[in-house]
């Protein structure tokens, strides 16, 4: 399964994501719902649903600047801050729950998944309100699941970690702990993870995009941030250059 974070982040960004869903491309999108959410592009989005099938997630964001989303720090400094108490848990879980609440009043249903910008959904500190959210939605609907970012086996976490340097094991840390708490509370999650990719170069993410597609593994949730080089909103790490190359490379992808 390949899914587009970030819709929401900018129109130039959906539009693109929304030809790929349109074409097959990519399986899904989680959507940003901050105050710039296009009403246009929710409702085209309606209607891939659909057509084509396609899962539409929350994508929580706690760390992106956006116009009706509280934003608490980088991804590092809300997790410091939360360990040491100088964010209550309290703060984000009023965000996550504020965040469905905008979902379900954008889409007139509810998410087919969760999972997070920079993966703030899956800090320890967020959990036990996560799993609260996800236990209510998977009373609702039995296909409902939370995206686990940490891959599936040791020699997978070893690759994810090449390509996607330090961070990427704190952030499989938090996904392993993610996973093992969704799986003992009976709600689906991903059994295995890759897109950890270094968006700096165009030479070293054409390289670690051709890797991760060309040696995909079986049952693996692939996480992709396709987008538009002329989109006004950038996000720190995601060139929108670096967004538009995956966007080509997701487009000229073969079954």
């Amino acid at each position: 399964m390949i899914i587009a974070d970030d819709f929401g982040l900018d129109p130039a960004h959906d539009k693109v994501i929304i030809d790929l869903l349109r074409n097959g491309k990519i399986n899904g999108t989680s959507v940003m719902v901050s105050d710039r959410l296009d009403a246009k592009g929710v409702e085209e989005l309606k209607a891939i649903r659909l057509s084509n099938n396609i899962q539409i997630g929350l994508h929580l964001n706690l760390t992106e600047e956006m116009e009706g989303i509280r934003r608490f720090g980088s991804i590092i400094s809300l997790w410091l801050d939360l360990m040491f108490g100088r964010i209550a848990a309290a703060s984000t879980a009023d965000s996550f729950n504020q965040q469905l609440m905008r979902f379900k009043e954008a889409f007139s249903f509810l998410p087919d998944f969760i999972d997070g910008h920079q993966h703030c959904h899956a800090i320890s500190q967020n959990r036990s309100t996560l799993l609260k959210i996800a236990k209510e939605l998977t009373a609702e609907n039995d296909e409902f699941w939370v995206r686990s970012p940490a891959a599936g086996k040791l020699a997978h976490a070893i690759s994810e970690c090449r390509r996607g340097g330090i961070k990427t094991l704190l952030i499989m840390w938090w996904g392993e702990g993610l996973r093992s708490d969704l799986q003992k509370n009976h709600i689906k999650t991903n059994s295995d993870f890759s897109g950890f990719i270094p968006y700096k170069s165009a030479t070293a993410f054409t390289k670690t995009y051709k890797d991760i597609f060309e040696n995909r593994r079986d049952d693996c949730l692939i996480m992709v941030h396709p987008g538009s080089a002329n989109a006004n909103h950038e996000v720190e790490d995601h060139a929108n250059e670096l967004r538009a190359l995956e966007a080509k490379m997701l487009a000229d992808l073969k079954s």
